[in-house]
């Protein structure tokens, strides 16, 4: 099987990061996991590029953020 590779934009700059794991769509994004940087990370598509997910993203209402359980 052929390396997959994508564009992803972190701090501002598009790099390109090899594709760990295709994991669909969940939550109304693409997602992947990449490794960027000798580390994993989990973006998003968006427009062309992929990136993570904002803080904001995350927590904007319908997002099932429940919050932390004590």
């Amino acid at each position: 099987m052929k390396e997959m590779k994508i564009k992803c934009e972190f701090d501002g700059e598009l790099t390109e990061c090899r594709v760990i794991e295709n994991m669909g769509y969940q939550g109304g994004n693409y997602v992947m996991a990449v490794e960027y940087e000798g580390e994993e990370k989990i973006v998003i598509k968006v427009g062309k590029a992929w990136r993570p997910k904002t803080v904001l993203e995350k927590l904007e209402p319908g997002s099932n953020y429940v919050g932390q359980r004590n």
